[in-house]
């Protein structure tokens, strides 16, 4: 009875970490999206200012260019530190699954060994 309840608990464990572990990767994958949707509205946005560049003076488009090559290079600063905390969250995420996993193999050869040592 007990074996069946030790046995009852893991399962529950396991089902509780692949739950967190799929919780996790929609997590992640939610934000890829989110990131990838932001970096092709910027891309469009800077597309659209280039096109007003060009129809204006000279003096003008160069102080836009000026303009629009600051706002490129914060939107690379941006897009570096998002990548960062993705890749970050990724490790964590990666860690606490290998982790869990280590745990769980431990529990479960504990179990088979005292399972075995009782019969």
């Amino acid at each position: 009875m007990e074996s069946i309840q030790r046995m009852e608990s893991v399962l529950r464990t396991e089902s509780v970490l692949r739950t967190e572990s799929v919780l996790r990767t929609e997590s992640v994958l939610r934000m890829e999206s989110v990131l990838r949707m932001e970096s092709v509205l910027r891309m469009e946005s800077v597309l659209r200012m280039e096109s007003v560049l060009r129809t204006e003076s000279v003096q003008r488009m160069e102080s836009r260019v000026e303009s629009v090559q600051k706002m490129e290079s914060v939107l690379r600063a941006e897009s570096v530190l998002r990548t960062e905390s993705v890749l970050r969250t990724e490790s964590v995420l990666r860690t606490e699954s290998v982790l869990r996993t280590e745990s769980f193999l431990r529990t479960e050869s504990v179990l088979r060994t005292e399972s075995v040592l009782r019969t």
